[in-house]
């Protein structure tokens, strides 16, 4: 059975934190920050999966990730902006990729690009040859402030809609009815 997780934490300026590090940490790419001048990149022998989910009204260029990186740290001046929200959430092995990536897929349109938000999401699967059970496929989700509008209400919601989401879908529930227990962390 699953470990079932979901924590949100801030991406600011002032805690030393980038959009686009972490951007790069999550997707595995090089990535150039225009605000702070360093190049970032953490090479991803784990990503399984990664995508850029935009609104309808995001320009022609968001489709391109340094582009997208830098428009966002840009649009924020400030030594201590807060340029984002990166959500991390446990996935179960039990799932193959295509649902993890459903199940992804609904959440960021459901809670996100429906809002005007655009979201880089990525599926890390790392694997445990000598013990599958020791797998831990997860997803990074980092919501871009860009644009941002009086989203983050009530992430306890969120977590318990995304928790409810895999487990609808996973069959190997226990039969005592237990399912899971989960901390959320709703760092606003």
């Amino acid at each position: 059975m699953s470990n079932y997780h979901f924590e949100v934490t801030i991406i600011s300026r002032g805690k030393g934190r980038s959009v686009t590090s972490s951007v790069s940490y999550i997707s595995g790419r090089a990535l150039h920050d225009i605000h702070n001048g360093k190049t970032y990149y953490k090479h991803r022998e784990d990503l399984a999966w990664q995508k850029i989910f935009l609104p309808d009204h995001a320009p022609a260029e968001f489709p391109q990730l340094q582009h997208l990186c830098d428009e966002i740290e840009c649009a924020e001046m400030r030594w201590d902006a807060r340029t984002g929200r990166q959500l991390t959430a446990s996935l179960p092995n039990e799932l193959p990729l295509g649902e993890l990536v459903r199940i992804v897929h609904e959440f960021v349109a459901d809670n996100f690009t429906s809002q005007g938000l655009c979201t880089v999401a990525a599926i890390h699967r790392k694997h445990n040859h000598h013990d599958p059970k020791k797998n831990n496929p997860h997803v990074h989700m980092i919501v871009l402030s860009l644009g941002f509008k009086a989203l983050m209400t009530d992430l306890n919601v969120q977590s318990v809609s995304f928790v409810g989401s895999i487990l609808n879908r996973c069959p190997l529930l226990p039969p005592d009815g237990n399912v899971f227990s989960f901390i959320v962390f709703p760092v606003l």
